[in-house]
């Protein structure tokens, strides 16, 4: 029987980091309660990721509001939707309260662990 040679460990491309991220993330979205309203002006809105009220932490990175705990960007789908944040005028204001709260967002991104 003949042995293999090791192999020098294979280097991932960035579409299997993305794939493997998808996989360890919890992406069923949940929605707020009837009563919940966002609170823009403080940047306290809901994260449907994490099923909670959430203040989003500013992304000098990407330039956005981002969730501490799951990394979702305000510009995402269900975060905008949920929140109504699809007007200038609401995201405007959200970004200023975010920006003004002064939570910094300082996870790296996916694939840079």
């Amino acid at each position: 029987m003949k042995r293999r040679q090791p192999s020098a460990p294979r280097q991932l491309t960035i579409f299997e980091s993305v794939r493997d991220a998808r996989r360890d993330v919890d992406t069923r979205v949940t929605h707020p309660p009837e009563s919940f309203r966002p609170d823009l002006k403080n940047g306290l809105v809901w994260c449907p990721y994490c099923a909670m009220t959430t203040l989003f932490a500013w992304d000098d990175r990407l330039k956005e509001p981002r969730c501490p705990r799951c990394s979702a960007g305000a510009a995402d789908y269900y975060v905008a939707r949920i929140n109504r944040l699809d007007t200038d005028d609401a995201c405007q204001d959200f970004v200023r309260g975010v920006r003004r709260a002064g939570l910094s967002f300082e996870r790296p991104l996916f694939f840079e662990k």
